[in-house]
């Protein structure tokens, strides 16, 4: 199940999970050439026409020039077998074995195979089929199940009687209605497991119930919560009240995972940036005073002998594959944390803003590189503008106000974040 997942949306893992192609167009059309018995030219030129591989592979591979010594019906689990192989050879002689795995798909594919084989490595599929799709399809699996719930059939019949639904209307209503609510419910654990691949297959084998073992694991991003924003300390205070405000760092949001000896940083977007930040991974072992972890925070670069931040266009010179080193002296990063997903076994999004927040405190340690954001906490417009304006004074992108009391919502946005930028300000 989790290979049509993948393939569907063009790829051979989860986000978080390292796993590129290393595949070109030239390679691609090297390939297409080798399979199909047509010159490298002659496909080139159709290429400068359709300006879509995908088709290209379609046509040459619809009126191959010779037959394969080798040839069976593609399955899934060997296009997928195959560029897994593609993307994980490396060194000598890792282009000819690419090459000859990917010819070996064109050999045995039609041509509507061939389209799509084509574009996968090159990461343009052209289907539009994203996560909130594949999301639906797992629900709409589930209906028949979701329909023996007593709980939720009982909750949609009595929305659907005080809206009136008309008889006729009323079949294809609960059914929409109850898929949304499986749907939900699978978001739910998407959002704090976010490997739609492993839901899959838990759902294939243990349909709905399998949702219960689905929880936080050490290694895999939990989606962030977003702020929402607004123009103004007295708008945010009007919506919030008394709030926890916090300086809001213009560098790398991630989120950190400690597990020992072991650490997994996490950009946004669920991208395993571990690598890029030996800074960062060296100070977690050092200066968190606790085994297992989840927690987030904004790394910055910073000019050791003055203190000062640097700007954001320097700070993402750290994103890198090479020169990792180099860059880690020349930019040092420092981590400001400012929430707790996870600690020792216990699931910490259910917990109010304040307790997380003192518990942060707790578990940082001494050292130069990790340290909480700077906070105040304020129900006055005119404290958080005036904390605003210092955050700005130090060359800061502004300043984030919180619920004291909400939860940590995973994959949403709601207003229990409120975000105020410089950017803002100037619009107004």
């Amino acid at each position: 199940m989790k290979k049509i997942v993948f393939l569907c949306q063009g790829r051979l893992g989860a986000n978080y999970e390292k796993l590129e192609f290393g595949l070109g167009e030239k390679m691609v059309i090297e390939a297409i050439a080798k399979a199909t018995g047509f010159t490298k030219k002659e496909i080139e030129k159709k290429f400068r026409e359709k300006g879509d591989l995908g088709l290209v592979a379609e046509e040459f591979c619809s009126q191959k020039k010779q037959s394969a010594l080798f040839s069976t019906e593609l399955t899934v689990k060997k296009v997928f077998e195959n560029l897994i192989k593609i993307s994980q050879v490396e060194g000598t002689g890792s282009k000819e074995l690419k090459l000859k795995l990917m010819a070996e798909l064109f050999n045995s594919a039609s041509g509507t195979e061939s389209r799509f084989i084509a574009r996968i490595p090159l990461e343009n599929l052209r289907l539009g089929i994203g996560d909130p799709t594949i999301m639906d399809a797992l629900a709409a699996n589930l209906l028949d199940e979701g329909k023996q719930n007593a709980e939720w059939k009982k909750e949609i019949e009595k929305e659907m009687k005080e809206k009136k639904i008309k008889e006729k209307n009323w079949i294809d209503e609960f059914d929409r209605k109850m898929k949304l609510k499986l749907r939900e419910r699978i978001e739910e654990k998407y959002n704090i497991y976010s490997d739609l691949g492993a839901i899959s297959e838990i759902l294939k084998v243990k349909r709905l119930n399998g949702l219960k073992e689905i929880q936080i694991q050490l290694g895999i991003p939990i989606r962030p919560t977003l702020a929402e924003r607004l123009n103004s300390p007295e708008e945010i205070i009007k919506k919030l009240g008394k709030c926890a405000v916090e300086s809001k760092y213009d560098g790398f949001r991630i989120q950190c995972h400690k597990e020992g000896k072991k650490v997994w940083i996490y950009s946004r977007q669920s991208e395993n940036m571990t690598s890029m930040f030996p800074d960062i991974v060296k100070a977690l072992k050092e200066e968190i005073k606790t085994e297992k972890v989840i927690l987030e925070g904004e790394a910055i670069a910073f000019n050791e002998l003055t203190g000062n931040f640097l700007s954001f266009q320097l700070t993402i010179q750290r994103k890198r594959k090479y020169g990792i080193e180099d860059k880690a002296k020349e930019f040092p990063l420092k981590l400001f944390v400012f929430d707790l997903m996870f600690l020792e076994g216990k699931n910490f999004m259910e917990k109010p803003f304040l307790e997380r927040r003192k518990k942060l405190n707790e578990i940082i340690g001494k050292g130069k590189t990790i340290s909480l954001t700077k906070t105040i906490t304020t129900d006055k417009a005119e404290k958080l503008e005036e904390f605003f304006e210092e955050s700005i004074s130090k060359g800061l992108e502004g300043i984030i106000a919180k619920d004291l009391n909400a939860k940590y919502i995973a994959g949403k946005r709601k207003f229990a974040w409120i975000k105020l930028k410089r950017s803002y300000k100037g619009e107004l």
